[in-house]
């Protein structure tokens, strides 16, 4: 019988209660893109197989509680699988305003910061806001993403058994400071999603205001934004889709502009390894 773990959770913050173990991936993908056999967690650059597993390979154990997990995680779940499924599979979609954009904005956000907390071992420590975490567990009947950030949705044309990719970094306002923003980066089939996220506790106990990211020129025609929602449709995928080939260089960002309302450049992009699940 596994052990039971008692802690905290770090989205609804209860402390002393049970924790469960939380995928990542969700097993539900596994069905949508009819794969079989054992997934394999790799380091792309190294190629060193970090374990394999017979089911869905990423997950997180010992951080959420069995509350979140099965009730209103779960409940996400739900909701967004019949919304980007056919992307997913690479099946042509229209992202409607309304819960066609706010609950794959949050689910990706949701699962940026998840991802971000599995891999720490594997990668090193990126940036995963607590405030984030605080704020998808307040907003949990009412899900949206928090504020100030930025979701972008591109294509990729598989051509392989890719099942899923992560990137994962963070953003500086002064290269003296931690990092207070990140920026992510993962796919699930055919479907890429990048997360822009920021600390807003920090920058409003800073006195200072968000910050706003503006994609790298060279992806203009790859991506689409799902929020804010800045249009009612957005047809999915873009003129162009990335291939396993172009994923490294998409991961740099250093050419993105970061600003504040008031046209700061805010200078300072830092990454970490590139995690692929095959």
């Amino acid at each position: 019988m596994a052990k039971r773990l008692i802690g905290d959770c770090i989205f609804c913050g209860l402390t002393g209660v049970e924790l469960s173990k939380e995928d990542v991936i969700p097993r539900w993908v596994r069905s949508v893109l009819k794969f079989t056999g054992p997934v394999k967690l790799t380091k792309s650059r190294t190629g060193e197989v970090i374990q394999t597993d017979e089911t869905i390979v990423l997950s997180v154990r010992g951080a959420v509680c069995r509350t979140c997990n099965n009730e209103w995680l779960s409940r996400l779940e739900t909701r967004v699988k019949p919304l980007i499924s056919d992307a997913i599979q690479g099946r042509r979609a229209a992202f409607s305003a309304g819960d066609m954009q706010t609950i794959p904005a949050t689910w990706a956000v949701k699962t940026a910061l998840l991802i971000e907390l599995a891999l720490r071992g594997a990668r090193g420590d990126g940036f995963a806001p607590t405030s984030h975490f605080r704020w998808l567990y307040d907003h949990r009947e009412d899900p949206c993403p928090p504020p100030g950030s930025q979701i972008w949705i591109s294509g990729l044309d598989m051509g392989g058994s890719l099942v899923s990719w992560s990137y994962a970094g963070g953003v500086f306002t002064d290269e003296l400071e931690p990092p207070n923003a990140y920026l992510a980066h993962f796919s699930i089939g055919c479907l890429v999603f990048t997360v822009f996220g920021q600390d807003f506790e920090f920058f409003a106990n800073a006195g200072r205001q968000l910050m706003r990211c503006t994609p790298p020129p060279r992806f203009r025609h790859h991506l689409r934004s799902i929020w804010p929602n800045f249009k009612p449709v957005r047809a999915w995928p873009g003129a162009r889709q990335f291939t396993r080939a172009d994923l490294t260089d998409f991961c740099d960002w250093r050419d993105a502009r970061f600003e504040t309302p008031s046209r700061i450049t805010v200078p300072g992009v830092w990454g970490v390894t590139i995690v692929r699940f095959e």
